[in-house]
């Protein structure tokens, strides 16, 4: 299965923040990956996809770090990404991929 990165985005801020609208229109996967510190955090998207969390890593001190990714997402042309953090949230990335159909390596 081939991939092909089709969009991208990062923001950051202190209780998280939202990307600027980015076309993912024929997007079959989103990962994110974020860098806070203790705290709640939640990640959400303006089409309402549903996101999956990996494991939670740890830093020094209260640093933390996480991806979560979602397949088969609902796209658009002006789709924006938000991370929410409780506490000091210092960024954030999005990365928008597309498929040729074949079987996904994560199966």
């Amino acid at each position: 299965m081939a991939w092909t990165k089709i969009a991208d985005a990062n923001t950051g801020g202190l209780n998280g923040g939202t990307t600027s609208a980015i076309d993912t229109t024929g997007a079959d996967l989103f990962v994110l990956s974020a860098a806070y510190s203790n705290g709640t955090h939640s990640v959400s998207d303006s089409q309402g996809n549903t996101w999956v969390a990996g494991t939670q890593r740890s830093g020094s001190g209260s640093n933390r770090g996480r991806m979560w990714y979602c397949i088969n997402p609902t796209t658009n042309a002006s789709h924006t990404f938000t991370f929410t953090a409780t506490g000091l949230a210092g960024s954030f990335s999005i990365e928008a991929w597309s498929s040729d159909g074949g079987t996904p390596v994560f199966d």
